[in-house]
């Protein structure tokens, strides 16, 4: 390409390219040259790499004018009136389409070359493809984010000082542990981290001793809270150099181990309180290894045996056995030692140092160390001896106890099985009363149903009975009245005829309260009714007095009124009426 390619206006002033072209197109960048009206005049090949063609050729052929890469062709038309009025691009950054329509995102240096009548003649510039660029920029700015969440959530305290201990930065979590509100009032009240020691010069002697020959540091040291109060904390960090090896700041982590040291003590004491425990305790406690050889045995242990505890160590159990009860006990715990089981109330017969028998019962749990491998067995060992012997005594008290009772327990066997005879003779016998009770409950209930039926029939007789009279006899004894012959008993067939009304009116009332006093007693009742007194009623009779007062009482025994203050007439006239 040379200078007659351009617009005659730029003239033979416009500087050629061809010297330079090798030079322009292993330039790591896109340089273009474009005529005003937009048509490409030169573009490298890191131009062309970018926008996707293999020539100039091809890349005019396809785009005829630059303004077609544009995706804004507004923004085409902002770049060219700058640059027509003489202004420069200075890393504007534009969208663009590369071959196939990929949009790409690029960065712009360009000015305007005037010609020989002092205006503008076409454009220069180079161009950078930004969309990598944006990318890592937006990833970084991702992972800044992340950083900076992490930062401000992080639970253990970040910081960053100078050499000299100055606060460059401190997290949320680390002034919440020295026992202030937030970053902002820690670093405003502490401005260096020296005023934390409660000596300064240990952070010299502590931190930065290591300063020359490493490159982090681990230490622990107290520091001042807020109120003056002590803290404990671990701090983790490191010198952060330049490039002349110059220690410029030092960062780090730190962390409040306040309770895991008085966790730590505790631990301590409580080994301490469990060692005091176990050498107090009467069983013997032991452990032994993975080989089954004590690596630890108890006072009490040593004491049950006979042996001190060099003796012991190093000493399997079956070595204290019998050799036949070893064997057995072997046995027993080989298969449990293979599966890595506890096991519980082991019985096994020991020989102490002084060659006496002690039967004691073991119980052990197997334990493993930080990676999962087994390591051996704890256990403890019980003297069962007098138990044992106890309960052979108790179970031969309770033979010799047995066969004494047996002979008691005969008979009371067999007065058993003879009252068992007899209840169940007696629940026949109740079968057979309860048999009964039901007939005669069925027989009542046929009495009562009679008794029903005669009490039924009794009032039938008594009604036909009054009717019978009051159609055949009170006729005839109303006649017998009306008989002049018969004058000199009229009072007496008055009386007979009185008293057939009244059976007649109520039968049954008559015959219940009458039904067993004699004929003259009845006489004597219908006067006393009528109202005579006991002197008219023996004249009337022609009687003695004594006569009727003896049917009177009989009167009052008959209707049951011997004990009652009842009136004999009024009773008679309020039954009999």
């Amino acid at each position: 390409m040379n200078a007659t390619e351009f617009p005659s206006s730029c003239g033979s002033e416009l500087p050629p390219m061809e010297p330079f072209r090798q030079i322009l197109d292993s330039a790591p960048v896109g340089i273009f040259r474009t005529a005003l009206e937009g048509r490409i005049l030169y573009a490298n090949r890191a131009l062309l790499r970018i926008l996707g063609y293999p020539s100039l050729a091809e890349l005019n052929r396809a785009v005829p004018d630059v303004a077609a890469i544009y995706e804004d062709p507004l923004e085409r038309a902002r770049v060219r009136a700058k640059l027509l009025s003489g202004g420069e691009i200075d890393g504007f950054r534009l969208r663009c389409r590369r071959r196939g329509g990929q949009s790409l995102l690029l960065d712009m240096w360009a000015h305007s070359i005037k010609g020989r009548d002092g205006l503008p003649c076409c454009f220069q510039g180079f161009i950078e493809d930004a969309t990598q660029k944006v990318l890592a920029t937006d990833a970084l700015g991702v992972c800044e984010q992340r950083y900076r969440e992490l930062f401000e959530s992080s639970p253990v305290g970040i910081f960053q000082t100078t050499r000299d201990g100055t606060f460059l930065g401190a997290n949320p979590a680390l002034a919440r542990m020295l026992g202030y509100q937030g970053a902002a009032e820690l670093l405003q009240e502490v401005p260096n981290t020296k005023r934390l020691y409660p000596n300064p010069e240990v952070r010299e002697r502590l931190i930065l001793r290591d300063i020359e020959r490493s490159s982090h540091y681990t230490v622990e040291t107290s520091l001042l809270k807020k109120d003056g109060t002590p803290i404990l904390v671990r701090i983790r960090g490191r010198f952060v150099r330049n490039g002349a090896g110059q220690v410029v700041r030092l960062e780090g982590f730190l962390e409040d181990i306040s309770a895991t040291a008085r966790g730590r003590r505790d631990l301590e004491a409580s080994e301490k309180r469990f060692h005091s425990l176990v050498e107090s305790l009467q069983e013997g406690v032991w452990e032994v290894d993975q080989d089954t050889r004590y690596t630890y045995v108890s006072p009490s242990f040593c004491t049950m045996l006979g042996y001190s505890r060099d003796e012991l160590l190093g000493l399997t159990p079956f070595q204290l056995l019998p050799e036949d009860e070893a064997e057995t006990v072997r046995l027993l715990f080989e298969p449990i030692r293979a599966g890595r089981k506890p096991f519980a109330f082991l019985e096994n017969r020991n020989r102490r140092k002084d060659g006496t028998s002690i039967l004691l019962e073991t119980s052990g749990v197997p334990f493993f160390d930080d990676e999962g491998q087994f390591r051996g067995y704890r256990g403890i060992d019980r003297d069962i001896t007098e138990r044992k012997q106890a309960e052979l005594k108790r179970r031969q008290s309770a033979i010799e106890l047995k066969e004494k009772v047996a002979g008691p327990t005969r008979a009371l066997d067999q007065n058993s099985a003879e009252l068992e005879s007899a209840h169940r003779q007696l629940a026949v016998q109740q079968e057979i009363i309860a048999k009964m009770n039901r007939e005669l409950m069925e027989a009542n209930r046929a009495v009562t149903l009679m008794a029903k039926r005669v009490e039924q029939s009794r009032d039938e007789t008594q009604t036909q009975l009054g009717l019978e009279i009051r159609a055949k006899v009170l006729p005839l004894a109303e006649t017998l009245g009306r008989d002049p012959s018969l004058t000199r008993h009229h009072s007496e067939l008055k009386m007979l005829t009185s008293y057939l009304d009244d059976l007649c009116a109520r039968p049954e009332v008559s015959m219940k309260l009458l039904g067993n006093v004699t004929p003259t007693e009845l006489r004597v009742a219908t006067l006393i009714r009528d109202g005579l007194n006991s002197q008219d009623i023996a004249r009337h009779l022609k009687v003695s007095l004594a006569t009727v007062k003896s049917h009177r009482k009989n009167l009052r025994r008959k209707l049951n009124l011997r004990k009652s203050s009842m009136d004999l007439r009024e009773f008679l006239q309020a039954k009999l009426p």
